[in-house]
Order: structure tokens, then sequence, then C-alpha cells
């Protein structure tokens, strides 16, 4: 019986963390898309971004929607090694700042950025313990470094140039509009995320594991 009920231990114990995990095709998304981080890459304000605060967009929904009006911020914050977060929480990082887990609160979603002439595209995933752990893209337009154009928002697969002339994709950008950035005194360490930490996010491996063994 206790061989048993060890086995029955263990199978219970991996079917929570597969769970846990990513599937194969989301893990990876990153490499095969040219999301991948670099690890070494770092951006300058010169880039038209500003990294030392995030972008605050607010998302309208009209009466006229079947879900009915509603209205709340989508913040966005850059950092200068091309990592990214969708939904930045300045009240969550404040509150875990001096805790020594990685920063992955569920509604807090990182993940990497490019920049393409004027348009800003992005890729993220879901923190561990979220509902799906699926995939998300953003395409947004530089207008100035203190202000970007929300131009698309899309989940599983990665944005075509044609998504953009769709009826939805219109009315999204109409209802999230333009994001005015928002200065702070302090921002997160990307090398605190819990993104960070997986070798399937790195481009390289093997720059991987040289950053790895620089953080024992």
């Amino acid at each position: 019986m206790g061989k048993i009920r060890v086995f029955g231990c263990l199978v219970c114990t991996a079917l929570l963390l597969s769970d846990c995990l990513p599937s194969r095709k989301v893990r990876s998304s990153f490499r095969k898309y040219g999301f991948c981080f670099h690890g070494t890459k770092q951006l300058t304000e010169t880039s038209g971004l500003r990294f030392d605060g995030y972008y605050s967009f607010n998302y309208t929904r009209l009466e006229s929607d079947p879900n009915g009006s509603a209205s709340f911020p989508v913040d966005i914050a850059f950092f200068g090694n091309g990592m990214f977060i969708y939904g930045y929480r300045q009240d969550y990082f404040k509150s875990v700042e001096n805790k020594s887990f990685g920063f992955y609160n569920r509604g807090t979603q990182w993940g990497t950025y490019k920049i393409d002439g004027d348009r800003i595209k992005c890729q993220f995933m879901e923190s561990p313990g979220g509902m799906s752990m699926n995939l998300g893209y953003v395409w947004l337009k530089l207008i100035s470094p203190a202000a970007l154009d929300f131009l698309i928002l899309k989940y599983y697969d990665p944005v075509i140039e044609t998504d953009l002339a769709s009826e939805l994709t219109v009315k999204q950008a109409k209802q999230i509009g333009k994001g005015k950035f928002v200065s702070q005194n302090k921002m997160p360490d990307p090398e605190r995320s819990w993104i960070i930490r997986k070798s399937w996010f790195w481009c390289d491996k093997n720059e991987f594991r040289k950053w790895e063994a620089s953080r024992k």
C-alpha cells in the first residue's frame, strides 16, 4: 500500500507541474517568431522609447457594446534590454521589490519587443498560475518618446499586416487609443522576472547558462 500511495503522489505532482508549464508550442514561439531574448542587447532612448517609466493607455468600452460600458487602464513598460511588460502594475512591483522570488504576478505579462520603423512589435505570455499561459501580441506606433498609438492586441497567433485592416482591430484601436508616458523614479529590474530564468526564452542557450552562472 505504501508504494501505491507514493506512486499516486508522484503522479499527482507531475500533473500539477504540467499544468504550470506552457505548452511546447508556446515555449518554442519566442525563437520561431524572432522574439527570443538576446541577453546582451541594450537599447538606448535614441530608439524613440523611454525606459524611465511606462506608457499608460485607457481602454474604453462604449455603452453600445454587448458587454456594456467599461473603462480601465492598460499600462505598458519597456526596458533597455529588449524586454517589456504588458499590464504593468506599479502597486504590485512596489509591494514585492524586496522579495526574493521573481516577478510573476498573473496579471503582469512579460515578453520582448522589436522596433520596425515607427512600429513597436511585441510578444508576451501569461505568467505562471494564470488561466492559460497563452501568447499575446501587441503592435504599437511610435508618435514621440512621450506618446504611442495602440494598433492591435491579438492572442495565440502573431500579428500580420492584414490584421490591421480588420473591423475588429479598427474598433479595438479606437477603444484604447493613444498612450501617454508616465515617468517613474524607480522601475522594476527585468532580470528578476520569472521568464528570464527559462532557457527557452533565450536565443542562445549558452548565453543563458553564462547569465545563470553570473547570478549565483
